[in-house]
């Protein structure tokens, strides 16, 4: 499960684009900058056979608390 995925655009940086997704699927902006990269897969696709899975975790600590 994923909250949200997107490509980069023109000469967008990874962060750059990580935070024009956010605002696009979730309506919420934050600045790239405040945003931090955890962790990122490349390999098997795990569901597609001779596929390739990329993908990269970020963290952020200002979203507000939902309830």
């Amino acid at each position: 499960m994923a909250l949200f995925g997107g490509h980069r655009e023109g000469n967008e940086t990874f962060l750059e684009s990580a935070a024009r997704e956010l605002h696009e699927e979730l309506s919420y902006f934050v600045a790239s900058e405040r945003l931090e990269h955890c962790f990122s897969y490349e390999g098997p696709d795990w569901d597609q056979s001779g596929g390739t899975l990329r993908g990269s975790f970020l963290l952020s600590e200002i979203f507000p608390l939902i309830r």
